[in-house]
């Protein structure tokens, strides 16, 4: 693709959209999908909002589980003079679209960022196509200093992550500083959409709060991407404790009772971590609370420090139990990968934290034995739920990178890990993989003894919890189908 495009004109912006389309694929697959909050969108709409001289409107699609349709009509009714869009690589061409429709409109200045622009930025500045700007990696702050540029006239060329015709920073911009941000700001009504479809161990209706305590994650998994994190970059950037729990203390002002960090890995920093609780206790916040975390990160005393200051729920990447796959995957550089997540599962069973445990198959020369030594693993780790996820080389992984020449255009536009593989990198064939997929997942949730000890958990929390309970038995389907 050539960049031929006019460069950006000076112009003046007063009506600025937010956008975060989605994929009907996202939805068709059955399997549940937690509705997150867009970070980058909101953090740029609190930018824009401590200005107080524009008008702003975020549209998230996820949310509201809008159609191709309707999302045109409410972008195209709002008349921006600049959107700002944020797909994933399933959005690809409903973003072209979209984009398109607002340019013939009223000539709104459309920008992209996320990860998927992050990864490929030139799959959207082409001839002819109707995008003037991507940004690349976390855009919060360069997209003001974008804005600033674009009214007064400056150059674009020394604004962080940009690509753009006549302007590509070589960088891919991160927040060096997150306590620089405003906290994002919610309306009750926000609230309520975003939320976790993970079951807790509360007998009482959950009102989930959303933070970002840190970002960068140093790890090297070959499938990670930034289609599914949520900051950028290996470089940790951990915000303030006082700042954490002065958030976390302004969502229950608005009725929050449980938080989901949403940090890539809650604990790559176990000072961080213990900073967090202390504070959460200092204050006397009576708070709940959630976290990615990894096997080899924890103990028995930051488990302890963790439960005493309200964590319910520990999500960990197992991703295998064949320790050839594990180094496949460079997951981690130890050797004794299950006997470590064995021993964090227990310590954390005997603390009252519940686990979920997160696996991939179908990974690079994966054979069914080693799918059915992961099967063994969880059903010895004894989490409380259980998540699996298709091997997926996303753009911006390691893995993409290997495999690109064995992966078309077409294919990359329609990957996602909750559906059967488009390509299947494993030692195994496909129709096998399916079917090993669905065994998993009825091998260890249809045993008599887990349904009883989970109802015997959870029962409380799904009388009071209704849509939680509707979205985990619909997922029947996915299963059985």
């Amino acid at each position: 693709m050539h960049i031929r495009q006019k460069m950006i004109s000076q112009r003046k912006i007063n009506r600025i959209l937010l956008l975060r389309p989605v994929s009907e694929t996202v939805f068709a697959t059955g399997h549940p999908r937690d509705i997150r909050v867009p970070f980058s969108l909101k953090y740029i709409e609190s930018l824009l909002e401590k200005e107080g001289i524009r008008q702003v409107r975020l549209i998230d699609c996820m949310a509201d589980h809008l159609d191709p349709e309707r999302i045109l009509s409410l972008a195209s009714d709002f008349f921006p003079d600049a959107a700002v869009i944020s797909p994933t690589t399933l959005e690809y061409e409903l973003t072209l679209k979209i984009s398109a429709a607002l340019k013939e409109k009223n000539g709104c200045l459309n920008i992209v960022i996320g990860q998927d622009a992050t990864a490929s930025p030139e799959r959207y500045i082409f001839d002819g196509s109707r995008v003037d700007a991507v940004l690349r990696g976390e855009c919060e702050l360069p997209f003001m200093d974008l804005l600033k540029a674009i009214e007064e006239g400056g150059p674009l060329g020394a604004i962080e992550g940009i690509f753009a015709p006549g302007h590509i920073s070589p960088e891919i911009a991160i927040v060096k500083d997150p306590d620089a941000l405003p906290f994002p700001a919610y309306s009750r009504k926000e609230i309520d959409k975003y939320k976790y479809y993970y079951p807790l161990p509360l007998n009482k209706r959950v009102v989930w709060g959303h933070v970002l305590s840190s970002r960068g994650c140093p790890y090297d998994c070959i499938f990670c991407s930034q289609t599914i994190r949520e900051s950028y970059g290996k470089q940790i950037r951990l915000r303030d404790p006082l700042k954490v729990a002065e958030e976390i203390s302004g969502l229950m002002a608005k009725g929050v009772n449980t938080i989901a960090f949403a940090d890539d890995n809650f604990t790559t920093s176990r000072q961080h971590v213990l900073g967090i609780c202390h504070e959460i206790k200092r204050r006397g916040l009576q708070i709940h609370w959630t976290a990615h975390a990894r096997v080899d990160n924890c103990d028995s005393e930051l488990l302890h420090a963790m439960k005493d200051a309200g964590c319910l729920l520990l999500r960990f990447g197992i991703e295998s139990g064949s320790e050839r796959i594990i180094r496949v995957l460079k997951k981690t550089q130890v050797s004794d990968w299950p006997e470590q997540a064995k021993e964090v599962f227990a310590l954390a069973r005997k603390l009252g934290i519940s686990t979920a445990a997160l696996f991939l198959i179908g990974n690079p020369t994966e054979r069914v034995a080693e799918i059915r030594q992961s099967m063994s693993l969880a059903r010895q780790l004894e989490p409380d739920l259980l998540q699996i996820c298709n091997f997926t080389p996303y753009p911006g992984s390691a893995a993409y990178e290997e495999l690109k020449e064995k992966i078309g255009d077409a294919e990359v536009l329609r990957m996602y890990h909750y559906r059967k593989p488009i390509l299947n990198f494993s030692a195994v064939s496909d129709k096998e993989l399916e079917a090993l997929y669905k065994d998993f997942y009825r091998g260890f949730l249809f045993r008599p003894a887990y349904i009883r000890r989970h109802l015997n958990s959870y029962c409380g929390f799904y009388l009071r919890n209704t849509e939680v309970l509707r979205t985990l038995f619909n997922m029947r389907k996915f299963i059985l189908g």
